[in-house]
């Protein structure tokens, strides 16, 4: 299962006086918590581990490439081709307008969730860079349940769908335009019987 580092993670470690985080290759790291840590000069390392393993696939791969005779230009040329497409594949980015009066408006059109996992899509369209006491994002969840624990206050307002909450054994229901409040140190599952999208708060400690 994937891990998701958000800019709100990266604020708890500066209360806590860390200057390193370490991840491994199944962690995401969003863009408002990389400029998060580069403000506040957390660095971000890989874990050694992971490091090897993927050092380790690339090795045999380079070793199959010499062995089968492949050409090292032709290899370079298919490598430029993947990253031209990639580009072309790119999701617009998040268009924020900010005005004099600290007032920031984000265009919905221009939020495009990005897959954590198969079944889970998220956005952070609010970091702790825009707003420095909370996080804000958009979730959606397809036939996947998504166990948390909160590590501050939340509120989730249901967009769509069904949302379902379970804690301590006991299940709530929220449908289109319903609100929870979840308060910090909870042990929660998120699911939905079908399909959910949710609007999300999360204060900083």
């Amino acid at each position: 299962m994937k891990k998701l580092i958000t800019a709100a993670d990266i604020k708890n470690l500066v209360v806590e006086k860390k200057s390193v985080i370490y991840i491994d290759t199944k962690t995401i790291v969003t863009p408002a918590a990389q400029d998060e840590a580069k403000e506040n000069g957390i660095e971000i390392v890989m874990d050694s581990a992971s490091i090897n393993k993927e050092s380790t696939s690339s090795d045999s791969l380079n070793e199959v490439s010499m062995y089968s005779g492949v050409n090292s230009n032709l290899v370079s040329k298919i490598v430029e081709a993947v990253i031209l497409q990639l580009k072309k594949n790119e999701q617009p980015s998040l268009i924020k307008e900010i005005g004099e009066n600290g007032l920031i408006q984000v265009k919905g059109g221009s939020v495009t969730l990005e897959t954590l996992e198969d079944g889970i899509k998220a956005k952070e369209i609010l970091g702790l860079s825009d707003s420095p006491k909370m996080t804000a994002g958009i979730m959606e969840l397809k036939d996947k349940p998504l166990h948390w624990v909160t590590k501050s206050d939340e509120i989730k307002y249901v967009l769509e769908g069904v949302l379902e909450l379970t804690i301590n054994g006991q299940k709530y229901t929220g449908k289109q335009g319903d609100v929870f409040y979840i308060p910090a140190d909870t042990k929660v599952t998120f699911s939905s019987p079908k399909q959910t999208k949710f609007f999300y708060v999360i204060s900083a400690k």
